[in-house]
């Protein structure tokens, strides 16, 4: 029986990773197609199938897919991608990834996206039926914590893990404009207390006087206590002089200084000795009981109060 020799037929050793097939070309003497030595590719397995046998590997340069179908015909539905050999490294997808299905689940440390802005309840770019949508942020032991589109209220709701939620904006996208946030808890506000803002982002419902010192009040309360104080200039006239340095203002008080001044002190007060100015550093006042009382220097003023003098001081005294 005669034999076939490929490597004598085709005279060239064949390298790696090559196949013996034939060719579209015929021989001149037989007519029958030539052998050669090609690739394995997909147009040598036509329309049939490459099985590698279960544990082999296929180790290929790239993948060329003619249907853009890879699939796993084993009863795991899931297809894995790993590096090396390894869960790990990247898989990188050039053009736009589109996942159909119920879920996508994320399992990584960090989800950085350049997009400044996220679309949600959207089908590409067109925007689906108006429902309520948002953030929820998982607290593992911990209720949930949440930044919610309540489509019925149509206004942001946010949930501090509390179960509660809380309005943060109106349907007039301004922040808290034209709306009233109730049950507002945090370091400066009482749980329970309520802040509305009027149309022109006044504060509405302050009290006219402060409960503490440091307590925001209505601007009625500012106008009569802040000003008043601010514009309160009053003379008084010493009811006794004692010689050689002494004036007393009988029944005469200061006036108290509201929050945030400093202390009345004797530069909120000008002091006069029979119409001629007493400088400041030549006196020294003083609250005695309901006496306010005038102390000079008399070497640093260059005189001494007599029994006779007028003495007047001009500055914040009470009415």
């Amino acid at each position: 029986m005669p034999l076939i020799d490929p490597i004598r037929q085709l005279k060239p050793a064949p390298s790696a990773s090559r196949v013996l097939q034939s060719s579209v070309l015929t021989s001149s003497d037989t007519g029958l197609p030539l052998l050669e030595w090609g690739q394995v590719g997909l147009e040598v397995l036509g329309t049939g199938s490459l099985d590698m046998g279960t544990g082999n590997t296929l180790s290929v340069g790239y993948i060329n897919s003619y249907n853009n179908i890879i699939r796993n015909s084993l009863s795991d539905t899931s297809i894995q991608l790993l590096v090396d050999g390894y869960a790990s490294g990247s898989v990188k997808v050039w053009g736009d990834l589109i996942v159909e299905g119920s879920q996508s689940i994320q399992n990584t440390v960090t989800f950085a996206v350049e997009d400044s802005i996220l679309d949600l309840n959207f089908s590409g770019s067109t925007a689906l039926a108006a429902q309520d949508g948002g953030l929820n942020i998982g607290r593992n032991g911990l209720s949930n914590a949440r930044l919610l589109w309540d489509e019925s209220e149509t206004a942001w709701v946010v949930d501090n893990g509390t179960g509660i939620l809380q309005t943060i904006g109106g349907a007039t996208g301004s922040g808290f404009l034209g709306s009233t946030n109730t049950n507002m808890s945090s370091s400066t506000m009482l749980e329970g207390a309520n802040l509305t803002f009027d149309g022109g982002g006044e504060v509405q419902g302050l009290p006219g006087t402060p409960s503490t010192g440091s307590a925001a009040v209505s601007y009625t309360f500012v106008s009569e206590s802040l000003f008043s104080y601010v514009r309160n200039n009053i003379s008084k006239k010493a009811g006794t002089i004692t010689a050689p340095s002494t004036a007393s203002f009988n029944s005469v008080y200061t006036a108290s200084a509201p929050d945030g001044f400093s202390s009345t002190n004797k530069d909120d007060f000008l002091f006069f000795i029979n119409g001629q100015y007493m400088e400041h550093d030549a006196v020294i006042i003083r609250q005695e009981d309901s006496n306010f009382i005038l102390y000079i220097d008399s070497a640093s003023l260059g005189m001494e109060l007599d029994a006779d003098d007028e003495v007047v001081g001009w500055g914040k005294f009470t009415l």
